[in-house]
């Protein structure tokens, strides 16, 4: 078999107590990539920074991705994007294979209010992937903050079965790191993912993101790939591609109607 492609997502809380996280991820992009040197072809990165703050009209979601795209990144995934079909888009613009890029982003990264991190790993599981037959999909979470206790105030963990089976679906690695809670346990039941519990509440400052970006290259590493058809998935399980303006809209109603 031809030697794989990775395609990482890096799906990261952007609120006020994360900012820590952005400088030490940064510091330590190298320790992903050396355990992976001679197992795998080409090594692509992709980025879902989001945070949340809520005004008079309700709760504003605020998504960001790389310079590529930006923070128009929701637009990007979900519309037309000019000649490219809404289950077809450029993929060069969602992923680099330049770590510096990621790091310009993450360098870029403005931390405001609080965040909803289940919205965040739907918008990842929706990214255009490279095929099954040459590529292993990965998707890197952190948070400092329990899932329960996002903006929403666990609103979305009902729908975390409908994230298990997308992740399942599209034959996707899940890597966390968050504080532990019932919705990170339940989450921890899809195939394949790798939960490491952090403190509740700054607990990502006291990781050693060395050593766990290293354990993450590791395991990707040893992980096959699986030479099936993708079927079929639910896109935007939380109607994010009906938002009227898809960056930010996003407000109390639609929270009510989804609970």
């Amino acid at each position: 078999m031809a030697t794989p492609n990775v395609d990482i997502v890096f799906v990261l809380d952007a609120s006020h107590s994360m900012k820590p996280c952005f400088s030490a991820l940064c510091q330590h992009m190298r320790s992903i990539l050396a355990p992976m040197q001679g197992y795998v072809n080409q090594i692509r990165f992709g980025l879902v920074i989001q945070s949340a703050v809520k005004d008079e009209q309700g709760i504003v979601f605020i998504h960001s991705s790389l310079p590529a795209i930006g923070g128009d990144l929701l637009n990007a995934l979900y519309s037309d994007n000019g000649n490219q079909s809404p289950l077809q888009p450029n993929l060069e613009a969602f992923f680099t294979i330049d770590a510096a890029k990621l790091t310009e982003a993450l360098d870029a990264v403005e931390v405001r209010g609080d965040e909803e991190m289940l919205l965040a790993l739907d918008v990842a599981l929706d990214f255009p992937f490279g095929e099954l037959s040459n590529t292993k999909r990965v998707v890197a979470l952190f948070s400092d903050e329990k899932l329960e206790d996002g903006i929403t105030k666990g609103a979305y963990s009902e729908k975390i079965p409908e994230l298990i089976e997308k992740i399942h679906q599209r034959k996707i690695k899940l890597f966390a790191a968050l504080p532990g809670s019932e919705s990170a346990w339940r989450l921890a039941e899809a195939d394949q993912s790798e939960i490491e519990e952090v403190e509740d509440g700054g607990g990502l400052q006291n990781v050693d993101f060395a050593k766990l970006l290293s354990q993450m290259g590791k395991s990707i590493s040893g992980s096959s790939l699986q030479a099936v058809r993708e079927p079929e998935f639910q896109r935007a399980i939380f109607d994010q591609d009906k938002w009227d303006n898809r960056n930010f809209e996003f407000n109390s109603e639609n929270i009510k109607d989804n609970r």
